[in-house]
């Protein structure tokens, strides 16, 4: 399986890690509003994370792919809200 298949097979768990961090998809966007980003921020984080797990990945791990990414995608996810995101007013 290539990256690409992968990548297109597991983009579900970019939506799933979301509301499992935050609750839902309409808190996540309350939070990344709160923090002066966009939710589509949040979710790029993690299709980019996806991405470069899938570029990396060990046919041989398959069974525990899917828990491995989905706490490195949470981790980014909240690194970038405290990273990056702005408390300006």
């Amino acid at each position: 399986m290539t990256a690409e298949e992968l990548f297109e097979e597991k983009k579900y768990l970019v939506i799933a890690a979301v509301k499992q961090q935050f609750g839902s998809i309409a808190r996540a966007g309350q939070i990344a509003e709160i923090n002066n980003m966009d939710l589509d921020d949040l979710i790029q984080v993690g299709h980019l994370y996806l991405w470069e797990h899938c570029m990396n990945y060990d046919p041989e791990r398959v069974d525990t792919f899917n828990a491995y990414v989905m706490k490195g995608m949470k981790w980014a996810m909240s690194d970038e809200l405290h990273l990056k995101g702005t408390p300006f007013k």
